[in-house]
């Protein structure tokens, strides 16, 4: 019996108080996230590890009910908005958050503390704090009114790593009855725990795809046999090799008639389908087959152009196998493009993704926007980049146990130290569980 990880240490950050918007941490005082950290205006007294100081947000919140005005609001990936006031941090290099502490107010944490709240992730780090891009939620907490005057921990394993978090808080508990009295949100501290990427984040194909099957080599990553596959074509020229030769100017386009002029879904469903965790879903896809397993973390999308925003993909969904049988969902959207100020996307996976694939497929259901009713009779994809990691998975135990309860591992490159041996007991004469 084998169980396959990795180690890691778990941090908790920032690695010390924060007493400026901009404070750096240094060695030898500290060990880990060593940089600088920044925060939004006003925030200092939620990372100065100080539960005799509090943050306010400003009173925008209905004191009865608790509910927030949504006069400040979150942009989110799939184009809608978090309404509630916010506060952003940025670290000095991407961490995996695995829990979060939060100390309420000494004082006002039954009706000040939050009632419904996210942890937001952004994988754009450029500009300011206050700078508008999209986020992706980590962690989003809805009804909470159970708040004491201790600390909550609250464990939210991601799988992808960020730069910039943002908390927004959309409502808070609030004093009950008809109160109309603004209120603000009240906290003492929050803090992170987590751990630094210990392996670089790197976009799939390596390199430009002129052939398929395609070896590459003499690369920092991802060295191998690459293969692409379509499920139809308009041409030889726009087949989907198109969508990874790292030029928009070309692009993959599918078989003409496969979608509804009338409402841009996929018509062949008899023809062209993939069944992903038991059910089926029919759509033109695109797969690439990598040389190795790898942890899929976001996926980047180009359609072909804004002018042909018809044929651009509105529903699809991402797939992943390690044998081309069994599909498992990685990620979904339903997108319309015109609502985008940048025909290039980049679309974040769930942090519940833990597992690593060799093949991914793009299927895509539906295109345009539904009632466009013009030129969406096929999919168009100029450019598509996967993002992840390679996981050095290593088994554990690293040697032969030779004996049960304690036994002592030493001298290995990893996991040296106790392993703890026990197991239950069943039944000689008919197998049951005694």
């Amino acid at each position: 019996f084998l169980v396959y990880g990795y180690e890691y240490l778990l941090n908790g950050y920032p690695p010390g108080p924060m007493a400026d918007l901009v404070q750096s941490f240094s060695a030898p005082s500290y060990s880990y996230g060593l940089g600088e950290f920044q925060l939004q205006a006003t925030s200092v007294n939620l990372f100065d590890q100080d539960e005799t100081t509090e943050y306010l947000t400003e009173a925008y919140y209905t004191g009865g009910t608790g509910a927030h005005d949504c006069g400040s609001s979150t942009p989110l990936m799939n184009n809608t908005y978090y309404c509630g006031e916010h506060v952003s941090i940025l670290f000095p290099s991407k961490v995996f958050v695995t829990s979060l502490v939060l100390t309420p107010s000494p004082v006002h944490y039954a009706t000040n503390s939050p009632r419904s709240w996210c942890l937001l992730g952004s994988t754009d780090s450029s500009g300011g704090l206050d700078d508008h891009r999209q986020w992706n939620i980590i962690f989003e907490e809805s009804g909470f009114t159970s708040w004491s005057n201790e600390s909550r921990t609250i464990y939210t394993e991601s799988a992808v790593p960020y730069q910039m978090f943002r908390l927004a808080f959309g409502a808070v508990v609030g004093t009950g009855g008809g109160s109309t009295d603004n209120i603000a949100m009240q906290m003492a501290e929050f803090r992170f725990y987590g751990h630094e990427l210990n392996a670089a984040i790197e976009s799939y194909p390596p390199v430009a795809l002129m052939e398929s099957p395609q070896t590459v080599a003499g690369e920092q990553y991802g060295d191998g046999v690459y293969a692409v596959f379509n499920s139809s074509s308009n041409s030889t020229a726009h087949n989907g090799l198109a969508a990874f030769d790292r030029d928009t100017n070309t692009y993959f386009d599918s078989a003409l008639g496969r979608y509804s002029y009338v409402d841009g879904d996929f018509v062949d469903d008899a023809v062209c389908s993939t069944v992903i965790d038991g059910i089926t879903f029919g759509g033109d896809y695109l797969q690439l087959n990598l040389p190795s397993m790898v942890l899929a973390t976001s996926l980047t999308i180009t359609p072909r152009s804004s002018t042909h925003a018809s044929k651009a993909p509105r529903k699809w969904y991402l797939a992943a196998s390690n044998d081309l049988t069994t599909w498992a969902l990685i990620y979904t959207d339903d997108v319309i493009w015109a609502g985008f100020s940048s025909f290039t996307q980049t679309f974040v996976f769930s942090s519940d993704i833990s597992v690593s694939f060799q093949y991914y497929r793009l299927i895509v259901e539906s295109v345009g926007t539904e009632d466009s009713g013009s030129g969406q009779d096929s999919v168009q994809l100029a450019e598509v980049s996967l993002s992840a990691l390679e996981v050095l998975n290593r088994p554990y135990p690293p040697v032969a146990l030779a004996s049960t309860l304690w036994y002592y591992v030493s001298g290995q490159s990893y996991a040296n130290g106790y392993f703890y041996v026990t197991s239950n007991a069943y039944s000689s004469v008919d197998g049951s569980y005694t």
